[in-house]
């Protein structure tokens, strides 16, 4: 009896000591793909920032710079913004997806081990502008989170505007790329190129924007960190 009960915690400490094992990969995991976003959110956001600075600042087709003496014309810059904002959004919208699913698999992982509940946020080690923006808050008593996590309710991201922050810079990249169309020739390669570009963000950006319409309207079921993974009421 002795013998058996021995093995018995023996296998059990072995499991606890994989299941640990097992969250501290994922944890790893979640924070790597924390940083891959935080970059491409800041990389496609330079680059909307470049683009309409740069259409801001030259009124007659280009923008000279001096460097180091040397005058340097920039002109053209519209012709690279379909591909550059194409390969910025399909990654972010990637990053969004596995990033989501880490942290499904991280909660769950936590919830194995015992640990108690936690917000999002506080898994997050790498957050980005948009992180931040979406902490902005005119209330002045009430607080960005509830006390703790099991006070969170169901409906907790319904009518909050701030969940449209990553959908509305990926759509900024959309209507730049269509914008983009005045600034290229009417030959079919470079139409070709455009609307390759154009549909690839449509195709592949469309269900994170629609997913988040869907939460803002309140037509998922669940907790508001588990939203994306319940079935939708449309």
């Amino acid at each position: 009896m002795n013998d058996l009960e021995e093995l018995k915690k023996t296998l059990e400490a072995e499991s606890a000591e994989q299941k640990r094992k097992g969250f501290e990969i994922i944890l790893e995991n979640f924070k790597a793909l924390s940083k891959a976003q935080s970059r491409w959110v800041n990389g496609l956001s330079f680059v909307l920032a470049l683009v309409w600075g740069w259409n801001l600042l030259s009124g007659s087709g280009g923008v000279s710079v001096q460097v180091s003496g040397i005058r340097i014309d920039i002109a053209g810059l519209w012709q690279i913004v379909p591909l550059a904002l194409t390969i910025n959004s399909l990654a972010l919208a990637g990053s969004i997806n596995l990033f989501l699913h880490s942290w499904r698999r991280l909660n769950l992982a936590a919830q194995e081990l015992g640990m108690p509940k936690m917000f999002f946020t506080e898994f997050d080690s790498d957050k980005n502008l948009l992180d931040y923006l979406a902490a902005l808050t005119w209330r002045i008593w009430r607080p960005i989170l509830p006390q703790s996590p099991s006070q969170v309710p169901q409906a907790f991201q319904k009518w909050k505007i701030s969940g449209f922050l990553y959908p509305g810079l990926i759509v900024s990249a959309l209507l730049t790329t269509f914008h983009s169309r005045w600034f290229l020739t009417h030959s079919w390669k470079q139409q070709t190129y455009l609307y390759s570009c154009l549909s690839l963000q449509l195709v592949f950006c469309t269900p994170l924007v629609i997913r988040k319409i869907a939460t803002f309207l309140g037509k998922h079921d669940g907790s508001h960190d588990e939203l994306i993974w319940q079935k939708s009421k449309w």
